[in-house]
C-alpha cells in the first residue's frame, strides 16, 4: 500500500494556524503529500507548498448541479432540495471540488494507489486512530468522515453510522459520502467518469457527487463515521 494525502480547495489564511492545519495532517499520516488548487490561487498559496503543488483552471459549471441534473441522489429530501432549490446558490459550484480532485488524481505518481483527501482548511483529530480505517478503506471501500456540531458529533471519537441511520432515508447523512476527510483505493475514483458526468452536465456535488463518484457504482460500498475532521473557521 502506497499511501498519500492530498489536500484540495484553496488555501485560506484567514482561517487561524492554516499552516498549522497542514503540519498537523502531515503529523498524523505520515506519507507523502500532494496540493491541488485553481490557477488563479497557485499565487496566494504559500511557497513551501508549491513543490508539491498541481493546479487547474477553475471550471465553468453552467448548470446547478441538483436542480439540472438528471441523477437522482437516493436520500428522501433530494426531491425537495430539487423542485425548492434549497440552498441553491450554496450549492451552485459544489461539484467543483470533484473536478480539482479527478485533476489532482491524474497527475499525482502512478505508484500511489491509496489516498487520503481533505481540504486545505481542515482540523484532523490527532486523538484517534485512523489506521484501522485505512485499511477498511483499502479492503471493503471508501471511509468519509464528518463532524457536526449541531449533531453533536465529537471530533475526537470516530462512530461509524448507525445501522439504523444506514436505512433511514430521512437521515442526514443516507446516500452520500461524508467529504471532511475521505480514504480511499485509487481505483474507487473513477476520473474519467466524472470527466464524462461533468461534460453531461450530470455531476452531483459535494457529499452527494462523492458517493455518485465513489460508491454508487460499485454496490454502496462506503462507510460513513461521525467524528475525525471538521472545518476550521
Amino acid at each position: 500500500m502506497n499511501t498519500a494525502i492530498l489536500i484540495t480547495g484553496q488555501y485560506r489564511p484567514h482561517v487561524g494556524n492554516a499552516k498549522q492545519l497542514i503540519q498537523n495532517i502531515i503529523d498524523i499520516f505520515k506519507c507523502e503529500i500532494f496540493f491541488h488548487t485553481w490557477a488563479d490561487n497557485v499565487a496566494t498559496t504559500p511557497i513551501e507548498f508549491h513543490n508539491r503543488l498541481v493546479y487547474c483552471a477553475e471550471p465553468e459549471v453552467d448548470y446547478h448541479p441538483i436542480s439540472d441534473i438528471e441523477w437522482v441522489g437516493k436520500h428522501g429530501k433530494w426531491r425537495n432540495y430539487k423542485e425548492k432549490k434549497l440552498l441553491y446558490n450554496k450549492t451552485q459550484n459544489a461539484n467543483k471540488q470533484l473536478i480539482g480532485y479527478a485533476d489532482l488524481l491524474n497527475k499525482i505518481p502512478d505508484h500511489i494507489d491509496m489516498c487520503i483527501r481533505t481540504r486545505w482548511d481542515m482540523m484532523v483529530s490527532s486523538k484517534v486512530d485512523f489506521k484501522p480505517w485505512i485499511k477498511h478503506a483499502y479492503e471493503n471501500g471508501p471511509v468519509g468522515f464528518m463532524t457536526r456540531g449541531n449533531r453533536k458529533h465529537d471530533a475526537n471519537k470516530l462512530i461509524p453510522l448507525s445501522e439504523k441511520a444506514q436505512n433511514d432515508k430521512n437521515d442526514d447523512w443516507y446516500g452520500y459520502l461524508p467529504d471532511s476527510l475521505i480514504m480511499h483505493r485509487r481505483e474507487h475514483f473513477d476520473t474519467s467518469l466524472v470527466t464524462k458526468l461533468h461534460s453531461e452536465k450530470n455531476l452531483a456535488p459535494a457529499e452527494w457527487g462523492f458517493y455518485q463518484v465513489m460508491s454508487e457504482p460499485y454496490g454502496d460500498i462506503h462507510t460513513s463515521i461521525h467524528g475525525g475532521a471538521h472545518i476550521a473557521r
